[in-house]
């Protein structure tokens, strides 16, 4: 009885030895496979990171330059403007000079 339960000891702790080693290689591809899939989900999140990050530069470019645009046009309205008003008091200052010669 004595050998016979040895024997069963022996033969289930070299059976739960051999799990053991089946289960260390089965965890070793588990944890590569993790890693695997970890690096891959990183590279997307970074490829989604430079992808948003690259629109929201030329968005701010673009808004930057639609801004700056807009100044340049009001301020080209405003010098054409005091130049029309400038253009028009020389042309009175003109004629009432004129006016005034003539009536000599």
């Amino acid at each position: 009885y004595i050998l016979e339960t040895q024997w069963a000891r022996e033969q289930t702790r070299a059976a739960l030895e051999g799990q053991d080693e089946k289960t260390i290689v089965a965890e070793k591809a588990g944890r590569r496979d993790l890693k695997a899939e970890q690096q891959q989900q990183w590279a997307v999140l970074m490829r989604q990171h430079v992808l948003a990050s690259s629109q929201a530069y030329l968005a701010q470019e673009e808004a930057d330059r639609d801004r700056i645009e807009n100044e340049w046009a009001q301020e080209t309205a405003t010098l054409q403007a005091v130049r029309r008003h400038q253009r028009g008091l020389a042309m009175d200052a003109a004629w009432q000079d004129r006016r005034y010669w003539e009536r000599l």
